[in-house]
């Protein structure tokens, strides 16, 4: 009966710490990127790896693999030995883990709150672990700012390759006087240096002086290629204009989670978001 007791106080404590160790993070305060991060090893089950992605304040994407303590990938291989099922239901049970991970994956790109990611039956080992490598690359995303540690001057940051489409860019600098962001610049880039101005998004498209040698359906294709080219450059120039939109934010809400999106600029505000924490990370350290 002693032993009995003293086993179940050891996994109450066991579970109380597991629970005690899950927390609400305010996707808020999410700066896009990848964040790349590891469970804790064990020498006789092994460890998770996860990659998770943050745009627009979402998780977007989770890449999730186990592996054994020797650091070999658990696949479709697992489960077996030199090759061979040896032990069916080791097999499976093996498997099983697995295939709990890509359902762990799937709920939480759903319901996008760790807490509310159910277990399965068979694959608690897999759990404890992808919730365990999950949490600590939301810990790296979530970072809140308080302006009263901000000291005064003036401070950089440029959005990184994570959040670059075709190597495009963004640097934004912040003026930080009294514990207060007074001042917001917010430039954004092509792959090659070039600032993105009323010229963005322009593409070459036939010339309608050169439709006298083409045939109707060469002219009509033709046509079809400068309205797409059109509209390429009209959303892009409208992305541009909603810029100030979120210099004005940060400058009325001293606070980066406060920024909302724009719609038609959300690849712009993950940019911004970006540079906006780098900067400030800057402001806090100095």
């Amino acid at each position: 009966m002693k032993k009995y007791l003293s086993a179940s106080l050891v996994l109450l404590a066991a579970a109380f710490s597991v629970q005690g160790c899950e927390r609400e993070y305010d996707s808020k305060h999410f700066i896009p990127g990848v964040y790349e991060t590891e469970s804790s090893r064990d020498s006789t089950i092994g460890y998770g790896t996860a990659r998770v992605t943050i745009k627009n304040r979402r998780i977007t994407a989770i890449e999730y693999h186990s592996y054994t303590p020797d650091g070999k990938l658990k696949d479709a291989e697992y489960g077996k030995k030199d090759g061979v099922i040896t032990d069916q239901e080791r097999y499976r049970k093996a498997q099983h883990a697995l295939a709990a991970a890509e359902h762990y994956v799937k709920q939480m790109l759903e319901v996008q709150n760790l807490a509310m990611v159910d277990g399965v039956t068979g694959a608690s080992v897999t759990y404890d672990q992808f919730k365990e490598a999950v949490g600590k690359a939301l810990e790296q995303a979530e970072r809140k700012f308080d302006p009263a540690n901000a000291k005064d001057g003036t401070f950089s940051g440029r959005s990184g390759e994570n959040n670059s489409h075709h190597g495009d860019y963004s640097v934004v600098e912040l003026t930080v006087k009294n514990h207060k962001i007074t001042g917001v610049s917010f430039m954004a880039y092509t792959a090659d240096g070039k600032i993105k101005d009323e010229n963005y998004g322009r593409r070459p498209v036939p010339d309608k002086a050169s439709e006298t040698q083409m045939t109707e359906e060469q002219k009509s294709e033709a046509e079809k290629q400068r309205q797409k080219a059109q509209q390429h450059y009209q959303l892009a120039q409208d992305a541009i204009k909603n810029h100030p939109k979120y210099v004005e934010q940060l400058l009325a809400t001293q606070d980066p989670g406060k920024v909302d999106a724009v719609t038609g600029a959300t690849h712009s505000y993950d940019q911004f978001t970006e540079a906006v924490a780098k900067a400030l990370e800057q402001a806090e350290r100095r």
